[in-house]
């Protein structure tokens, strides 16, 4: 009965698997490491629907278990786990898992993530997850973005061979093991394992949480993953993190909580993060970026007399 509500994903739209470049095997400088200097997306090839700035994704103010992972890219594994956003007074969640020749089920379940224990996925097929609150709300509520929502695809063998010999290679690089697990992120988010890479990230913000790392992974939710509640409590962690102090992390949590809130129709709240942002940008030095930020509150100042 969800079949209407899938947009497939044709095996063609899938991103082709390259060998790791040599470039990965350096160590960044910090500005290219955390990838904060820009709020422009930078998507790698034929990536599904990279969001543009500027053309913001609808979001709807209302209960619904949007999809968390896999999402909008690849699985790593043919089993992968399944997790989606919980819904404030649900008790269990029905779980459907779809794609060509596939209808997997699961009712009841209590948490917010279920492991996928049927027959192994195929690489080339196209999948999606839709998941019902007991309380109503269903994810596809969500509104249809370019390049799909929960759509995601799976590794073949010999894809899976090339990532793992490019980790296995990542790892011998420095003995900084979180400059490695950094390393390998990047390196899963380039080739389109979104849901990889931001498991590395949340491993190491969960030993290490930095103003910085707030950052990047606001950014994956809120660019890539089009997700709005979990980029939100990042970027805000950022904030919390630098405690005021001008910092070009802070910089950029002020700037995305402002195109956060245009997503949220909030316009008067974007405007004044902006404003924050420009007095941040001016402190480190970097008057352009808080000129160009003028651009958009001209943009959306009407907004807030309407």
């Amino acid at each position: 009965m969800l079949k209407s509500a899938s947009v497939i994903v044709t095996a063609a739209a899938l991103t082709t698997l390259t060998v790791i470049a040599p470039s990965l095997a350096q160590t960044p400088n910090p500005a290219e490491l955390w990838q904060i200097q820009n709020t422009e997306p930078e998507c790698p090839p034929d990536v599904a629907g990279c969001p543009i700035r500027g053309d913001y994704f609808t979001w709807l103010n209302e209960p619904i278990p949007y999809v968390l992972s896999p999402r909008r890219g690849k699985s790593l594994t043919a089993q992968p786990i399944l997790r989606w956003l919980p819904v404030e007074g649900a008790i269990h969640y029905s779980i459907l898992l779809e794609g060509l020749g596939l209808e997997w089920r699961v009712e009841n379940v209590m948490a917010t993530e279920v492991k996928y224990d049927g027959d192994p996925l195929q690489p080339g097929d196209a999948y999606q997850l839709f998941v019902r609150a007991n309380t109503g709300p269903f994810s596809w509520r969500e509104p249809a973005h370019p390049g799909g929502i929960g759509e995601f695809g799976v590794l073949t063998s010999e894809e899976r061979a090339v990532v793992e010999s490019a980790i296995a290679e990542l790892r011998q690089t420095t003995s900084d093991p979180d400059i490695v697990q950094l390393q390998i992120a990047n390196f899963y988010i380039e080739q389109d394992l979104i849901t990889a890479g931001i498991a590395e990230l949340e491993a190491l913000w969960q030993q290490q949480p930095s103003a910085e790392l707030a950052v990047r992974l606001g950014n994956l939710h809120f660019e890539w993953l089009l997700l709005v509640e979990p980029s939100e409590t990042y970027y805000r962690q950022a904030l919390d993190l630098t405690a005021e102090a001008p910092s070009l992390a802070r910089a950029v949590a002020l700037t995305q909580l402002g195109h956060l809130h245009i997503v949220k129709q909030e316009f008067g709240a974007a405007i004044e993060f902006w404003r924050q942002a420009q007095v941040v940008y001016r402190t480190v030095g970097d008057p352009q970026a808080a000129a160009e930020l003028e651009a958009h509150i001209e943009r959306w100042h009407h907004k807030t007399v309407e």
